[in-house]
């Protein structure tokens, strides 16, 4: 004989869909988020000292671009005597920026050097350049 289906409990619920998240899964999600919110802020920190950098790299080289055109446009002869050695030194900025040239006589070629120092870099920075002498 078929046996009869046995009673439902009646304290236990019925199984039901939930929708949502459970606890754990926010917790992680916003674990997630902060990590990735610390990566960004340390990475601007980063950014702005390579910028700052740049800007300070730009101003040394503008110097020593000037530099070189107001010696290219000295005829040869008034720049270094044969084998002499003329030299220079300005500063900017309120001291903040420091630049010294040399021009060295060649052949047929001066050869300038100008070395710029900008206060919050570590190494003094080295331009260097050739201007052909077509005096003779």
């Amino acid at each position: 004989m078929p046996q009869a289906p046995a009673p439902a409990r009646a304290d236990v619920p019925a199984p039901r869909d939930r929708a949502g998240f459970t606890v754990i899964e926010v917790i992680v999600a916003i674990l997630i988020l902060t990590i990735g919110v610390l990566a960004l802020a340390s990475t601007a920190a980063v950014v702005t000292k390579q910028m700052a950098r740049g800007n300070r790299q730009t101003v040394a080289s503008t110097i020593a671009q000037a530099r070189f055109d107001s010696l290219s446009s000295v005829d040869c002869t008034q720049l270094a005597a044969a084998g002499a050695t003329n030299t220079g030194t300005v500063e900017y900025r309120k001291g903040q920026v420091s630049e010294t040239w040399t021009v060295t006589d060649g052949n047929d070629v001066k050869s300038i050097t100008d070395k710029v120092y900008v206060y919050g870099l570590k190494d003094t920075l080295v331009y260097t350049s050739l201007i052909p002498c077509r005096d003779n």
